[in-house]
């Protein structure tokens, strides 16, 4: 049986991803989640754009099944996802399970939960929130600085979801016991 802690915080979460979800993304997190998604800045977003990132997730989705995504979501059907077809994507994935349909969505409203003020930035306490939530054994607060004052591209001391998507990208980060970072790019 569950305790009343387990189901509180099944019930918060479930309540914080409900709005996320009724409200939809901010413009900020979106924009910033195309750029990392759009590498060569070109205002667009193809199919081996999707496959790195997706690969750095560690999502393995196949080719067939990427090319499927960005044919659906492609209106002037030049095999790539400009903003507009990425912001409907993600309009259209929020009422849908369908993996195709919310690759992005996924990954946004993950920021979007973890960010709980809304400002479209992760501050170090809500990193270390994140920690907490995905892992067994969480960083503590002086790794989560470090990571942060790694990845912080604009020394805002937070960041955005392009800066964490692109240190995610850029960075293996690996824990040893003196609570440092290690990474190869």
């Amino acid at each position: 049986m569950a305790s009343k802690s387990t189901k509180a915080k099944k019930k918060s979460k479930s309540k914080t991803s409900q709005k996320v979800e009724e409200n939809g993304p901010s413009e900020k997190v979106l924009k910033d989640a195309f750029k990392a998604f759009d590498k060569d800045g070109d205002g667009t977003i193809d199919a081996a754009e999707i496959e790195a990132l997706d690969n750095v997730l560690g999502q393995n989705t196949s080719k067939s099944d990427i090319k499927r995504f960005i044919r659906k979501h492609d209106t002037d059907h030049d095999n790539q996802i400009d903003f507009q077809d990425f912001v409907k994507s993600i309009k259209n994935s929020l009422h849908t399970n369908t993996p195709a349909q919310n690759y992005f969505s996924k990954l946004i409203l993950a920021f979007e939960y973890f960010d709980a003020d809304k400002d479209g930035y992760l501050t170090v306490e809500e990193l270390q929130h994140l920690c907490r939530e995905i892992g067994d054994d969480p960083m503590e607060k002086a790794e989560v600085e470090a990571f942060l004052q790694i990845a912080d591209k604009d020394k805002n001391h937070k960041l955005d979801m392009s800066e964490l998507m692109t240190a995610l990208e850029e960075f293996k980060f690996s824990r040893n016991k003196s609570s440092n970072f290690s990474y190869s790019s």
